[in-house]
C-alpha cells in the first residue's frame, strides 16, 4: 500500500511537484529488495516536513551528527545510515555495539541510546528516533544537496564542538530548509490558518474534516468564533478573507479526498469476484471529463479581456466586476451561495468601515455604514444586479449565436447546446454539411 499520504490537504494548498516526488522517492528506497523505511516512518516524515514540524528533528539529527563523527571517525554520519540497514531502531543500536570508538570519553552507550558528552551539557538520542533522522537526512541531501548540508555539518570539527555549536548548526539547517520550503509548500501563515480551520471543523462536526462540513453555517460560525477571539492565530475579522479562507480549505480537502480516492481505486477488469471494476459500469462522461485537456478551471473573464475577445464589449466593466467572484470561486460558488452573497456585501461594509476607521472619521459615521447608509449595495440590490447581469449575458450569447449561425460556424452547436440543451436540434442537421470535417 503507498505509504504517501495526500498532501493538498495536509499542506493547507498546492505542494509542488518537485517536493512531492522527493517525499515519494525516499518510500522507495530499498535495502535488500525491502523497503527501507516503514510506511508509518515515511508517513512522519512527510507530514513533519509538509507541516513544517521539523525544528526539534533537526536538532536531534545534528547531535546525532556529532555523535557518529566522534564514533566512526569521518563519514561517520553516511556510515551510520548507509551502512546500518534497514532503518530500525535495533539495526542501531546493534551498529552502535560494534562501534569503533563507543569507549571515548565524550560518548557514552546508555539502555536505549547514546549520549553525547558536552563540555556545556550532555543530549542523549534514543535507538528508537534514530529510523526517522536517517529519512529525514535523506529528505535534507535530496532536496538542499549533499555540499550544502556536509558544508553545515563540517564546519566545525565535531570533536570539538560544545552544545552551543550544535544548537546554532541546527539553526542554519532549519532556515535553509526554510527557504527552500517556501517555494514549494503554502506560506506558512496561510498553513496556521488552514489548521484553525481544520481545528474547528473537527471540534464542530466530531469527524475527520471532510469538504462537504464546509457549508454556508460552518463558514458562519467559524468567522463569528475568530474573528474576535485573540487566543486563535491569525486575522480573521473580515468576512471576505474568511470566506477565501474556506473556499481553499474547501478545495484543498476535495483535492485530498480525490487523492485518497485514487490511491485505493480498484482495477478495471472482469473479476467482479475479486474487486475488479466492469468498465461498463464506468461513467463514460467522467472518463471524457478526467482526460480532457485542459479540463482544469479555466478564467473566462480573462479571456474576455484579450484578443481578439477584447475587440468586442461582451460585458461593462461594472458587470465584470460584480460576477468576478463568482467565477474566482468556481465549483464552490454552488455550494456556498450565501456565504459569497455575504462576502460581497457584508464584505464591501466592511471595506468602508476599515478605511473609514484609518482615516480618523467620526464615529457615528461609521454607524451610518452599518446601518445602511447606501441603500444601493444590499443583499437585495445585489440579487437584482445579478439577475440583470444574467439577462443581459443572455442576450449577449443570442447575439453571437445569430453571428455564429450567419458564418455556419459549428461553435454555434456547442453554444445552442449551453444555452437550450433540450432543444431539438434536427432541422439544424443539413446547416454545416457543405464543411470538411477539419474546418469545422
Amino acid at each position: 500500500m503507498d505509504s504517501m499520504p495526500p498532501l493538498e490537504g495536509m499542506a493547507g494548498g498546492h505542494v509542488s511537484g518537485e517536493l512531492a516526488a522527493i517525499l515519494r522517492s525516499i518510500a522507495d528506497i530499498t535495502i535488500d529488495q525491502k523497503p527501507k523505511f516503514s510506511p508509518k516512518l515515511h508517513r512522519q516524515l512527510v507530514r513533519a516536513i509538509v507541516c513544517r514540524n521539523y525544528a526539534s528533528p533537526l536538532h536531534e539529527l545534528c547531535h546525532l551528527f556529532v555523535i557518529a563523527e566522534r564514533t566512526f571517525g569521518a563519514q561517520g554520519i553516511e556510515r551510520l545510515f548507509w551502512e546500518s540497514g534497514d532503518a530500525t531502531a535495533p539495526s542501531f543500536r546493534q551498529y552502535f555495539l560494534g562501534g569503533t570508538d563507543c569507549g571515548a570519553a565524550d560518548i557514552s552507550l546508555i539502555d536505549n541510546g547514546v549520549k553525547a558528552l558536552y563540555p556545556d551539557g550532555e543530549f542523549s538520542i534514543a535507538y528508537s528516533r534514530m529510523p526517522f533522522l536517517s529519512a529525514l537526512m535523506e529528505f535534507l541531501l535530496s532536496s538542499l544537496g549533499y555540499g550544502e548540508i556536509d558544508h553545515v555539518l563540517r564546519a566545525t570539527p565535531a570533536t570539538r564542538m560544545e552544545k552551543s555549536d550544535v544548537n546554532g548548526m541546527a539553526n542554519v539547517l532549519a532556515r535553509r530548509l526554510y527557504a527552500y520550503l517556501a517555494t514549494h509548500l503554502p506560506a506558512a501563515q496561510s498553513q496556521r490558518k488552514f489548521r484553525a480551520v481544520l481545528s474547528f471543523l473537527r471540534q464542530s462536526a466530531g469527524d475527520t474534516p471532510r469538504a462537504d462540513h464546509i457549508d454556508d453555517e460552518a463558514v458562519l460560525a467559524f468567522w463569528i468564533c475568530t474573528s474576535a477571539n485573540e487566543r486563535v492565530e491569525g486575522d480573521f475579522r473580515s468576512f471576505r478573507s474568511v470566506f477565501r479562507l474556506m473556499v481553499g480549505v474547501r478545495e484543498a480537502l476535495d483535492a485530498e479526498s480525490q487523492q485518497r480516492a485514487l490511491a485505493y481505486a480498484k482495477p478495471i477488469g472482469a473479476d467482479i469476484a475479486n474487486g475488479e471494476i466492469d468498465p461498463g459500469d464506468i461513467d463514460a462522461a467522467f472518463v471524457e471529463a478526467a482526460f480532457e485537456a485542459g479540463h482544469e478551471r479555466r478564467a473566462p473573464l480573462d479571456t474576455l479581456a484579450a484578443s481578439p475577445a477584447k475587440r468586442v464589449k461582451f460585458l461593462k466593466q461594472t458587470d465584470i466586476s460584480a460576477i468576478a467572484p463568482i467565477v474566482e470561486t468556481g465549483e464552490a460558488a454552488h455550494a456556498l451561495p450565501l456565504s459569497l452573497l455575504r462576502a460581497q456585501v457584508m464584505g464591501d461594509v466592511q471595506a468602508r468601515m476599515t478605511q473609514a476607521l484609518r482615516r480618523g472619521e467620526d464615529p457615528h459615521d461609521l454607524a451610518r455604514l452599518g446601518d445602511g447608509d447606501a441603500p444601493n449595495h444590499t443583499y437585495a440590490t445585489y440579487a437584482v444586479r445579478l439577475d440583470q447581469i444574467r439577462d443581459g449575458l443572455e442576450q449577449v450569447l443570442l447575439a453571437t449565436l445569430h453571428r455564429l449561425l450567419s458564418a455556419r460556424n459549428a461553435e454555434a452547436v456547442t453554444l445552442m447546446l449551453a444555452l437550450r440543451p433540450d432543444m431539438d436540434l434536427t432541422p439544424l442537421a443539413g446547416l454545416f454539411e457543405d464543411y470538411s470535417e477539419e474546418e469545422i
